[in-house]
């Protein structure tokens, strides 16, 4: 610190605008702690210090004033940075701004940024709040009124990845050294995060990471209710905070046994990628991969461990569009085109055949029906689509399915010109799969049985029906 013609020690780069003056007075402004602000002169050879009393001049009169009493002496005339001259010593390079949070003995709480402080003892705290971009404010604080100080260098800027342009798997194998990659790096906030993705300005980034009283939160309100593209921005920003790695869904070369679990009919339905197993787990790429929801209902379709990452959702919706881009024509038994046969459907051609070969899987595989509710090539899921199918066929307005209790047989009846029909007697060990079949083409949760839910088919997910 240097010494400027006032005594008041100042930054070797701030200087007094009346420094070529040399005054024998300077005014203040005197904060109180009981409220009252008052302007005043102090003498240039008046030392601030909680040792004794202090001298001020208030309109011509002498005014003696206790540190007790005092909150803060802030110089009323502003500090300017000095001109840049020559090589300046080690010693004197300015010091960088810092956060400063004042808490005083009243609950009174003072926040800025400081361009360096002082900190002597008994003779109070000096600190240099940046007032703008050129302009400074020299304020003292007595230590007895501070009920608490915190002083922190402001937050950092990680370098972005270059050209923003993260890893980006496109196989297992590259996902793999991905996930492992990420393993044990730390989190980064979310500010961080817009800012890395170049979703935000470093202006905007050093507002928002500086603040504490809610700017953030205010400010992903304000962007939400303003952008759609920014809820989008904002799923990838949280993935991006927690390390869940990145892939290309447009180009990823998918695992034949993923499409076992969920099929590319499933995928589009919840916006999805099947990629593939690493260690069990099954991976699918999504642009929302934090939603629990999401996970949770991809879980009971798949009945198998499994994990999200993120995908551009543009690029999903691509991939799933090339996959499904072949007509979705059913032939005569309710299979789909491109799905390879199971023994099941051999010969299977009229309703009653479809409807032993459904019971018969169900009996084979016992309480896994949630699984025949959702493989496209099993033979539940083709009776559901052939008692739709020919619902629409004979112009029925409503398909009622009757689930009877204990062994009795359930009954699907059509109302064709106001009039129920009866159309299929179902076995009762097919109930449980036909449901499930039904909550799942309706995305309602296959595992609630108590609560009644509501959900609506897109029927031209599953055929050609419009």
């Amino acid at each position: 610190m240097t010494t400027a013609p006032v005594t008041w020690p100042l930054p070797p780069q701030l200087r007094f605008v009346f420094d070529a003056k040399s005054p024998t007075a300077f005014p203040v402004s005197l904060q109180l702690l009981d409220g009252q602000q008052i302007h005043a002169v102090m003498p240039a050879t008046q030392e601030l210090s909680e040792l004794g009393d202090l001298q001020f001049v208030h309109r011509g009169v002498p005014l003696v004033v206790a540190p007790a009493e005092i909150r803060s002496v802030a110089c009323r005339d502003l500090l300017l940075l000095n001109e840049p001259s020559g090589a300046v010593a080690e010693s004197e390079h300015p010091p960088k701004p810092l956060e400063v949070h004042l808490i005083f003995v009243d609950g009174v709480e003072l926040k800025g940024v400081t361009h360096g402080f002082l900190n002597l003892g008994a003779g109070g705290i000096y600190l240099y709040l940046v007032h703008d971009a050129e302009r400074f404010e020299a304020i003292w604080i007595p230590r007895k009124s501070l009920q608490s100080i915190r002083i922190n260098p402001p937050p950092t800027i990680a370098a972005p990845p270059v050209g923003n342009a993260r890893s980006r798997a496109n196989n297992m194998g590259e996902l793999a050294t991905l996930l492992q990659q990420a393993h044990g790096k730390p989190m980064v906030s979310v500010a961080q995060a817009l800012f890395d993705l170049k979703l935000v300005d470093e202006a905007t980034f050093r507002e928002l990471g500086a603040d504490k009283t809610g700017k953030l939160r205010t400010y992903i309100d304000n962007r939400l209710a303003t952008s759609e593209n920014f809820k989008r921005e904002l799923e990838h920003s949280r993935a991006y905070m927690v390390k869940i790695p990145e892939i290309n869904a447009d180009s990823f070369e998918v695992q034949e046994q993923a499409l076992r679990k969920i099929g590319w009919t499933i995928a589009a339905q919840e916006m999805i990628v099947p990629l593939g197993f690493l260690d069990g787990t099954l991976y699918l790429a999504s642009s929302t991969p934090m939603s629990r929801v999401l996970e949770d209902r991809l879980h009971m379709i798949a009945n198998c461990p499994l994990a999200l990452v993120w995908a551009c959702e543009t690029q999903i919706k691509a991939r799933l569009a090339r996959q499904n881009q072949a007509p979705a024509q059913q032939d005569a038994d309710g299979t789909m085109p491109g799905l390879p046969a199971g023994p099941a459907d051999i010969g299977v051609k009229d309703l009653p055949s479809l409807l032993s070969a459904a019971q018969k899987e169900v009996q084979i595989d016992g309480v896994e029906v949630h699984s025949k509710a959702v493989d496209e090539r099993s033979s539940v899921v083709r009776l559901v689509k052939r008692i739709i199918t020919d619902a629409h066929q004979q112009r029925a307005s409503d398909i009622h399915l009757e689930t009877n209790p204990d062994s009795e047989l359930s009954r699907v009846r059509f109302r064709i010109d106001g009039e129920l029909e009866e159309y299929l007697k179902v076995p009762a060990d097919l109930r449980a799969a036909l449901v499930s079949r039904i909550k799942v083409m309706s995305k309602l949760d296959i595992s609630e049985r108590r609560r009644p839910q509501d959900g609506k088919i897109n029927f031209a997910d599953f055929s050609s029906i419009k």
